[in-house]
């Protein structure tokens, strides 16, 4: 299913290029991962001349920043020896647990029913090809309960199709081209693929084609039109919501507040919208919100971007945390929160994203009673209530893939999260941004949420598709100059508030109220 480019034979090499070419191979492991060696890391790296250094960053990589730099590096340096010491066999990838940090007492009212289990993965083929089967399999069960009549695979097509026959088959998105009369799209599974073929007079299906997406699960009726089982479509299918899906509710009135994209340490953070948030939370008006999603980007990091430090109030992630944990300390009491990381925390890029180790987080366990954290993305079920929270990081392409979406909206960003809800996979074009190659594919949306909650773009948006609420939860920080340059209008001061009784959505408009 993945076609990977092999690597040329060339001549021999000497002991010192080989341990240099191994270096350089840890390095694009790393930054396949989503993390990024700095020049001069990498320069101190090679002088070493020391792969197993590298391999040794691997393994703690749960634990690093986004961009790894001198200090970074001469920090492992100094442990290594330690390492070794106690180390009874060869450094080797093997499994990390993340901890999780629990409410203080005991409360099930808060449950994480998902977060990712990461795995240590040394980004091989056998490991990617691995990633898509999982992917494959479990959208392809999805897709055959639209079809109870029966549906093929690429493979089963070529073995049972006649000329002729009107068929529907389902498989991953291998390509898809635009001709001067119509789309061909190529659809695969573990051991075939089949060309069908879209024309340009189909009017709405070739409208339809067009959204397509590379990588996505799709499953497509036509005939047969020769010996190789190629198709003419006359209709195109997602694995979708089912039509009958109905939500669940909660019996109390308690109602849970939504927010994403703080950016504690960010000087374009906001601080005086956090504190009329703050106000309002311990106002009367309030007095059923009992829940707080936090949905990625808390803090706005170090050493995310080129340039970052030149944005930046607060530049030590440690010290990030603790003005996090001031503001939150603000909160009532009794307000039950749930964190999940986004491209700003300080772990992988790489999605899925574990939970933020529990070292960044004591200045927040440390102030807060019930504090729960998962990875991105998490399923968390509140009172009966399931919230899938994903950051959000594959809205970007969705926006650039999708005819119709640009700029980001309100409404656009609701459009987009329906692609992906119809898609039931949360980021399907693989290589856009950095996904790792885990052994089962957590971005699939195996079972239906009540409630979807985004962030990442900065844009305020609620709506709703087959009885799922999608809301993305806008932003406390002012325009920067990156989401001026990618003309996305910012929306902060505008937060959704979910009653869980009825899943009803308002706004809560803290500029309107201020003014």
């Amino acid at each position: 299913m993945v076609r990977l480019r092999g690597s040329h034979i060339g001549t021999p090499l000497n002991p010192e290029e080989v341990e240099e070419a191994k270096i350089r191979d840890f390095v694009r492991k790393l930054a396949s991962m989503g993390y990024h060696m700095t020049p001069g890391a990498l320069r101190l790296a090679l002088r070493l001349r020391d792969a197993r250094t590298l391999a040794e960053l691997l393994q703690t990589r749960g634990d690093l920043p986004p961009v790894i730099d001198e200090r970074v590096l001469k920090e492992l340096l100094e442990q290594r020896e330690r390492l070794r010491a106690t180390e009874a066999r060869p450094a080797q990838m093997q499994s990390v647990e993340f901890v999780t940090s629990k409410p203080k007492e005991s409360d099930r009212s808060v449950v994480i029913e998902v977060s990712p289990k990461i795995a240590i993965r040394k980004g091989t083929p056998d490991e990617f090809v691995e990633y898509f089967q999982d992917r494959f399999l479990r959208l392809f069960e999805l897709m055959k309960k639209k079809f109870p009549n029966g549906i093929l695979t690429p493979s089963q097509l070529r073995l049972k199709g006649e000329r002729g026959a009107h068929v529907v088959v389902a498989g991953l998105v291998a390509e898809k081209n635009s001709t001067r009369r119509g789309f061909v799209i190529v659809l695969e599974d573990l051991n075939d693929s089949v060309r069908i073929y879209i024309p340009r007079e189909a009017g709405d299906l070739y409208r339809q084609a067009e959204n397509v997406l590379l990588d996505e699960m799709v499953a497509i009726s036509g005939e047969i039109v020769d010996r190789r089982g190629s198709l003419r479509a006359d209709g195109i299918f997602q694995p979708d919501v089912p039509r009958n899906f109905t939500p669940n509710r909660s019996n109390s009135r308690a109602k849970v507040v939504l927010i994403s994209d703080v950016h504690v340490g960010s000087s374009y953070f906001i601080e005086d919208l956090w504190k009329k948030f703050a106000q309002w939370l311990r106002s009367e008006e309030a007095r059923d919100v009992k829940y707080l999603l936090i949905c990625g980007d808390l803090v706005d990091g170090v050493g995310i971007y080129p340039g970052q430090e030149d944005e930046l109030l607060i530049r030590d992630i440690y010290q990030q945390y603790e003005e996090a944990a001031r503001l939150l300390s603000m909160l009532p009491k009794d307000l039950r929160i749930v964190y999940i990381p986004g491209n700003h925390e300080p772990v992988r890029q790489a999605e899925p994203q574990p939970p933020v180790p529990e070292k960044f987080l004591k200045p927040l366990t440390q102030v807060l009673d019930h504090f729960w954290v998962g990875g991105n993305p998490s399923v968390v079920n509140i009172e009966g209530v399931r919230f899938l929270l994903y950051h959000g990081r594959s809205l970007n392409t969705i926006f650039k893939y999708v005819p119709g979406l640009q700029p980001p909206t309100g409404r656009t960003v609701v459009r987009a999260m329906t692609h992906l809800v119809m898609a039931r996979h949360l980021a399907p074009v693989y290589g856009e941004h950095p996904i790792a190659p885990e052994p089962k594919d957590w971005l699939v949306i195996e079972e239906v949420p009540e409630v979807v909650h985004m962030g990442h773009v900065h844009v305020f948006g609620v709506g709703a598709y087959k009885n799922v609420r999608l809301i993305n939860s806008g932003t406390f920080q002012a325009e920067t100059p990156y989401i001026k340059k990618m003309g996305i209008a910012a929306t902060p001061g505008i937060y959704p508030i979910v009653s869980l009784h009825d899943l009803s959505v308002r706004p809560l408009n803290l500029i309107e109220e201020a003014s």
